[in-house]
């Protein structure tokens, strides 16, 4: 169903049936739920309503997941090699 919400521009329901399966089993399908909310993130823009408000319940729903949410959305990624690796670049 979340993909033919998604087909017919209807994203404030496919992000409330990915939700919910996040919440049901936030392992199901290797984090379907997770990944497909991230997907329409993405693709809505950071300055959307629905998509601050679903970030806030994901965020609630798994507490774990604000940091890589504020790490994707604020497309600053770091890559520091091992303090005990040498690193070739």
């Amino acid at each position: 169903m979340c993909a033919v919400n998604m087909t017919q521009d209807n994203f404030e329901e496919a992000m409330k049936q990915l939700l919910e399966n996040v919440r049901r089993d936030n392992t199901f399908r290797h984090q379907a739920g997770r990944d497909g909310l991230f997907a329409i993130f993405s693709l809505l823009g950071k300055d959307d309503e629905r998509v601050q408000r679903y970030r806030t319940l994901l965020n609630q729903a798994m507490p774990w997941i604000g940091a890589v949410n504020q790490l994707i959305f604020s497309r600053t990624f770091v890559c520091a090699p091992s303090p005990n690796k040498t690193s070739i670049y």
